[in-house]
């Protein structure tokens, strides 16, 4: 599997590629959003990590700019990035459901192997369901391959964010009445997702 990790600081690359090739994932980088445009033109990793604060083109200009293009929406994206996710979630609830993944630095090595792990898992399981689903006919197909692949990620991201929230909510001395709503809000959206990714799933089966 390869991977790029993108961010203009040459030590946090340096770090994620380490962690990353001793686990035995190939590793390109990049040190700019531009530079991840171009070189997505040449070649195509299984996933991107991306930094939100970069000089100019920033990583949700960049996510924008992968979305927009037929040959690379489908490729897994995952902030990376000290921005704090709440604020984010506020500021930009739209553009987090094109993510599969949003981990806040610092990590550990076991932390981050383990959410790019959860990730090829899910991609995974979304390919074994198209395989699955190839006996119905093309016309339900397509829309329900696409409506898997849009409920399996968000069951991910929903279940990572309130991962990463509930961690926050562990680290502070009082109680945060915003911060245990919006986890509980997150938990609902998994459940949903979850629920309607099971009903796809029999409906393979049948």
């Amino acid at each position: 599997m390869k991977i790029m990790t993108v961010d203009d600081e040459p030590d946090i690359r340096f770090m994620i590629r380490r962690i990353l090739e001793k686990a035995g994932y190939e590793v390109t980088e990049a040190g700019s959003g531009e530079e991840c445009l171009e070189k997505l033109k040449k070649e195509r990793p299984d996933l991107i990590l991306l930094d939100v604060m970069m000089p100019g083109l920033n990583g949700w200009e960049a996510l924008k700019k992968i979305r927009a293009k037929e040959e690379w929406k489908s490729i897994p994206v995952a902030m990376v990035t000290v921005k704090s996710l709440l604020p984010e979630m506020q500021s930009r609830s739209m553009d987090i459901e094109e993510l599969v993944d949003y981990v806040e630095k610092p990590f550990t090595g076991e932390a981050l192997l383990n959410r790019v792990t959860a990730i090829f898992d899910t991609v995974a399981e979304i390919e074994n369901m198209k395989k699955r689903l190839e006996g119905i006919r093309k016309t339900q197909l397509s829309a329900m391959i696409e409506e898997y692949e849009t409920q399996a990620k968000a069951s991910l991201l929903h279940r990572n964010i309130r991962i990463t929230l509930q961690e926050t909510l562990q680290q502070k001395v009082f109680k945060d009445i915003e911060l245990e709503n919006v986890i509980k809000n997150e938990a609902a959206l998994l459940e949903l997702h979850s629920s309607r990714k099971k009903e796809l799933e029999q409906l393979a089966k049948a």
